[in-house]
């Protein structure tokens, strides 16, 4: 279970790599992924030998109040003694909206009443807010059978919720997708930028004429801009906004999905000379490019893979609706002069198989 059909490119390409992962442990046969949208699912993984099942045929406490409003009948997904679901990786119970938590909440309920084992992989959470999204995620994360974050700041998060159990570190999934280096263009002697964007709640309209603000910066300096979009909905429709407001028709919008295959789009993200990513999936599939890259933090995920990568020093945090951003095109001079050590970072991060090793072992060892 994820956040999976939507056609958000980080997203599927985190079902890629656990769909890679749990073939070591159980036949691809035995493997379904929960989808929100199964048409994106299949077009995206033609390939995929299990079963993809839509979100409305659990029947939890919320969908079950889902199905009736829209007046949408589905065939029930029955669990079977043995099942073992495993929920992640990404950043899933995040308190932003609290509808979005009482929906896992009613998701591991179910589950826990049937007696059927979960496991929360390679997750990324917020620091808390409010009492009740305290609770949920305490009930969450303390039901699940093993769980496993995918940074350090996720751990003392999560002790800030007052959850106290064994929790193991590993590596975003994404990470272990194989891709050929050889086969993915360097990206020596570019000048071209890429900014990886996302529209954020909490920066409302201003933030197409910040980001048009800081493109024009980077134009003024020579270099050539396009803007890559991770989700083929919110992401492109933010650049369209964006591009109208810079004035250029020169500026570049590239939509990356699923289906292009990992080495398409890495040999795409290796063709600048530098990336902007707000996206979390941006900046891991920089690192796997080689590509220098400065981060944009928006909240807390950015900032712990960033210090897990070693690189504090090129991240700026984006706080409330404080959006400085000075000097842009300096910045990325600086992160360009840094190119060996995210050369470094890719080597080490592709060869951790922590993730994965974890993961087998817990679906191997629940549903007994």
């Amino acid at each position: 279970m994820g956040g999976f059909g939507g056609d958000n490119l980080g997203d599927e390409l985190i079902c890629l790599s656990m769909i890679a992962s749990l073939v070591k442990a159980r036949s691809e046969q035995e493997i379904k992924v929960f989808t929100f949208d199964k048409n994106v699912s299949r077009k995206n993984f033609p390939n995929f030998e299990g079963e993809f099942v839509d979100y409305c045929c659990i029947w939890d406490f919320v969908q079950i109040i889902k199905n009736f409003i829209r007046l949408r009948l589905c065939r029930r997904f029955r669990f079977h003694s043995g099942d073992v679901v495993v929920i992640g990786g990404g950043g899933l119970f995040y308190e932003y909206s609290m509808g979005h938590l009482v929906s896992w909440f009613s998701r591991v309920l179910y589950l826990r009443l049937r007696h059927i084992d979960y496991v929360v992989h390679a997750n990324s959470f917020h620091s808390p807010k409010g009492w009740l999204g305290v609770f949920f995620v305490k009930k969450i994360v303390g039901w699940a059978k093993f769980v496993t974050v995918r940074d350090r700041l996720s751990l003392r998060n999560l002790r800030l919720y007052g959850v106290s159990r064994d929790i193991e570190l590993c590596n975003d999934v994404v990470f272990g997708i194989p891709a050929k280096r050889s086969e993915v263009n360097g990206s020596s002697g570019r000048s071209q930028v890429a900014f990886i964007l996302r529209p954020w709640v909490s920066y409302g309209d201003v933030q197409v004429a910040f980001w048009a603000e800081k493109i024009q910066e980077v134009l003024r300096e020579g270099g050539g801009v396009d803007l890559l979009c991770f989700d083929l909905r919110e992401d492109v429709s933010f650049a369209h906004a964006i591009r109208e407001q810079v004035g250029v028709d020169s500026l570049g919008i590239k939509p990356l999905s699923a289906d292009m295959g990992i080495g398409s789009i890495l040999s795409v993200i290796s063709g600048y000379g530098a990336i902007v990513s707000m996206r979390f999936h941006g900046l891991v599939l920089s690192v796997m490019a080689g590509v220098p890259v400065l981060s944009i933090a928006y909240d807390d995920k950015i900032l712990g893979l960033c210090s897990e990568l070693g690189m504090d020093d090129f991240c700026k945090v984006l706080q409330g609706d404080d959006l400085a951003l000075t000097d842009l095109a300096d910045v990325l001079d600086d992160v360009r002069s840094r190119e060996s050590s995210f050369l470094d970072s890719c080597e080490r991060l592709t060869a951790d198989k922590s993730y994965e090793n974890l993961l087998i072992d817990a679906v191997r060892r629940c549903g007994k």
